[in-house]
């Protein structure tokens, strides 16, 4: 941008909060929007009917005329403006029937006059807009344009800054893109145009914090450009840094992550419980109870003001006076007491705390917000890390180290999934599933009220703990979007993480002039960011541990071609239909494969894919020979195996057991094995052990597959058709 035209922009920006006003008219921000290099048609204000004659003439016919007023938001709607016309009489007659219309309808509006522009010639209707969220900051739009994006909401959002590829992925992400692609002999649109006008609009935002608002809507979409057609601008009423920038500095200044300090609370040498109890109905019975059932290897302290001994361990009456140097404590008493008790573990050197008390933020009295700013202060002031308050604690299956108040939870496989969780009921709704589907975990983090630590320490930490494969999320908010935001976006590029959303229907309840603002709930808000940092989203919690289990044991396909293998024709259009709703091909086999299955198959069975094999299932060396046939393909990248159990088929499972454990193919192999209760449990119980990928159902396996495929575009840096 040259001086001269900063001069000129920051002129504009004056005059408007000069005259107390925050919105921009149609002119004004089309002036903003030429100067960003941004194509935009040739508008120009008249505050005469002459004067409107005058620019119609210059500019050509034929011509638009919109009324000018920050006060007037829907032009439209109002009467406010005038399409195609075609001579001086026509503009004439348009201006004052604006003008007198408005100014009846409207008399307290603030009329500057009417912009007029040359018509542009029709194109495929898109909007692009943005708005600013407290949290995220900058939050861009792209969707179809005109009233539609307000009866279709077939939009997609992404965070400022955008890369490329994410230009590229807002506009295949909304369900109107083949109108882009030229539908029913429609001419196509060149995409590149409107990725480009994404990117200098994110360029834009970025270099005018004062932006509060953007509406570009329509944009006229053409295969040889892109051309704003009308443009609404809204500046921030405060000069203050946004929410999200304070948030960000907050943390850097805070330095809240190290990994050797969080290393020391996840592998501690030495735990004390405080509050530690003989009582079965106090926490802190089970808390020492799940230490003990965990048979952590360190040193346990009980703390208790009169108690010798609990459990067999020596009680003392303060941390202070416990032996030799603690590394994590456990806090379970009322929360009046936690600030003393947290000074005490300061000057003990104790480096984290898992505060299970409640009565902070979590609840409506104003005292317990401001109880957990005290013990934040103290908890930073001192560098203790607190998991919660508010929690239900953590488990770290390596360190045989059961952190928490359900003793139970030591009993969950040992792997390499980790599950961050804001709700502990969430935590107590996926361990059990772990258990029960044999799902190897690593740690099961509930992280409560987030006192000093937010997910995104967590996920800084988890990026380099070597026992963790995979990182699965459960959010519902947090205080530092951006920051789990930019952190996620880092960690993704060396692990795979997936996150369940909840508050789905939760809309943004921040008043907003502009389409983007309105339609930007916090859930798709959340969920663009996740793409746009590469997490994987998860539509449930059932989803959420079926996509880490593959993610955590299957090979990424190398592609989208996958062969769906079956014993009847159903279960295998089931897994056919998810795969191709989520772009995601049945391949054509090669010509050799499909030679040997022409032989190994009964003439009735499906040899295309998908393949029902039929009769085929009861022969387990023949299924094992197609298995191996189908792996070897060049043109598959992936398989879906579905096996119903019958009697004669008994011996199929351990025929195939060391085909489905083998590496040696580097493809996905996801199975589907349903069985009556108490039958095939040893044949799947041997498969499971051997890392074999096993779901109830063809939808859930079909759905994992869809995961490893997502993931694997997003190392390769493609994009999903």
């Amino acid at each position: 941008m040259k001086d001269k035209d900063f001069v000129t922009k920051q002129s504009l920006i004056d005059k408007v909060k000069g005259e107390g006003r925050t919105a921009l008219t149609e002119v004004e921000s089309k002036e903003l929007l030429k100067q960003a290099r941004i194509n935009v048609v040739d508008t120009r204000l008249a505050t005469s009917r002459e004067e409107a004659i005058s620019i119609s003439r210059k500019l050509g016919f034929p011509v638009a005329l919109k009324i000018a007023s920050p006060d007037i938001v829907h032009k439209s709607d109002v009467g406010g403006v005038k399409l195609g016309l075609r001579t001086a009489n026509q503009v004439g007659k348009a201006y004052d029937d604006v003008i007198q219309t408005i100014s009846q309808k409207y008399p307290r509006a603030r009329l500057h006059g009417v912009a007029v522009q040359k018509m542009a010639r029709p194109g495929v209707e898109v909007i692009i807009g943005m708005y600013k969220d407290a949290q995220f900051g900058p939050v861009l739009m792209f969707g179809l344009g005109g009233i539609m994006v307000e009866v279709l909401k077939d939009v997609s959002f992404r965070i400022a800054p955008l890369a490329k590829r994410d230009a590229a992925e807002m506009l295949r992400e909304i369900k109107g893109y083949p109108l882009l692609e030229g539908f029913r002999g429609q001419e196509a649109v060149d995409a590149s145009y409107l990725e480009d006008m994404l990117l200098k609009v994110s360029d834009f935002v970025g270099q005018n914090p004062e932006v509060k608002e953007l509406d570009l809507n329509p944009v006229f979409a053409y295969s040889d450009g892109a051309l704003v057609v009308d443009a609404r601008v809204i500046l921030d009423e405060v000069s203050e840094p946004e929410d999200w920038r304070k948030q960000g500095e907050q943390l850097r200044r805070s330095e809240v992550s190290t990994w050797d300090h969080f290393n020391s609370i996840f592998y501690p040498r030495s735990v004390a419980v405080i509050g530690a109890s003989p009582d079965f109905n106090r926490l802190g019975y089970h808390c020492m109870s799940s230490l003990v059932m965990g048979r952590f290897p360190g040193k346990i302290y009980p703390v208790h003001p009169s108690l010798s001994e609990i459990m067999g361990f020596k009680a003392y009456p303060s941390i202070e006076v416990a032996p030799g140097e603690i590394d994590l404590a456990i806090i379970a008493v009322r929360s009046s007491l936690v600030p003393a008790l947290l000074i005490e573990c300061a000057e003990k050197g104790v480096k984290g705390v898992v505060l299970i008390t409640a009565g902070f933020k979590e609840s409506e009295d104003k005292a317990g917000a401001e109880l957990q700013h005290e013990v934040a202060s103290i908890a930073n002031q001192a560098n203790i890390k607190i998991i919660g308050p508010n929690t239900f604690g953590f488990v770290n299956l390596h360190a045989n180290l059961n952190a928490s108040f359900t003793p139970e939870f030591s009993l969950t496989p040992k792997g390499g999934i980790s599950l961050v969780s804001q709700s502990g009921g969430f935590c107590h709704l996926m361990a059990p599933l772990a258990m029960e589907q044999h799902v190897g975990m690593s740690k099961i983090i509930g992280i409560g009220n987030r006192c000093n630590v937010d997910f995104a320490d967590i996920l800084e930490y988890l990026a380099d703990d070597p026992d963790t494969r995979v990182i699965m999320l459960y959010v519902e908010g947090t205080d530092n979007a951006r920051r789990l935001f930019e952190v996620g976006s880092s960690v993704t590029k060396r692990k795979p993480i997936v996150a369940f959303k909840a508050g789905r229907f939760s809309l943004s309840d921040k008043a907003s002039y502009s389409h983007t603002g309105s339609m930007a709930g916090k859930y798709e808000v959340y969920t663009a960011a996740f793409k746009q940092a590469g997490i994987l989203i998860a539509e449930g919690s059932t989803e959420l541990m079926d996509i880490a289990k593959a993610l955590a044991l299957c090979p990424l396909p190398k592609g989208n071609r996958v062969a769906a293998l079956s014993g009847q024709a159903g279960p295998g259009m089931i897994m056919s239909d998810i795969c191709e709703e989520n772009s995601l091909v049945l391949a054509d086999f090669s010509p050799q494969t499909t030679k040997r299955l022409d032989q190994l198959l009964a003439p009735l069975a499906m040899r295309a894919n998908p393949v029902d094999m039929g009769p085929a299932w009861y022969n387990s060396q023949t299924i094992r020979e197609v298995i191996e046939l189908v792996l070897t393909d060049e043109n598959i990248d992936g398989v879906l195996l579905y096996a119903a159990y019958a009697s004669a088929n008994r011996p199929l499972l351990k025929e195939i057991t060391s085909l489905l454990k083998s590496p040696a193919y580097g493809k996905p192999i996801i199975s589907c094995f349903p069985s009556p209760t108490g039958v095939w449990v040893e044949e799947k119980q041997e498969l499971v052990q051997n890392g074999v990928v096993i779901y109830p159902t063809p939808e859930r396996a079909a759905k994992a597959m869809v995961g490893l495929a997502k993931q694997a575009y997003r190392q390769a840096k493609e994009y999903p058709d």
